[in-house]
């Protein structure tokens, strides 16, 4: 899904369990990826830009336990960071084990 994001292309993916990704799907909609269930397990990610030189939104992230936004996703979060315009901020939880 990050990597829809990083290149602004889209992808479909399946099989996943959409609820377990519910904080991604909700932060990458906040920056402006269209995501589209086809079914119980697929789902597509669009990050195409609807116009030349559209830029999707930037937003903060906090890690956190399940349902919250993974630790494992935050050196790919980093690259999408990097391509927004903007000041957004990734805040890692201390008190997470392995954080």
């Amino acid at each position: 899904m990050l990597a829809a994001a990083i290149t602004r292309s889209c992808i479909s993916m399946s099989p996943i369990i959409p609820s377990h990704l519910a904080c991604l799907i909700d932060k990458l909609k906040i920056a402006g990826c269209r995501i589209t269930q086809f079914n119980h397990d697929t789902l597509e990610v669009s990050a195409m830009p609807a116009n030349v030189g559209d830029h999707m939104q930037g937003f903060d992230t906090k890690t956190g336990p399940f349902p919250g936004f993974p630790i494992d996703l935050q050196t790919s979060e980093k690259w999408r960071h990097s391509l927004h315009v903007g000041v957004q901020i990734l805040y890692r939880n201390p008190c997470l084990k392995n954080a």
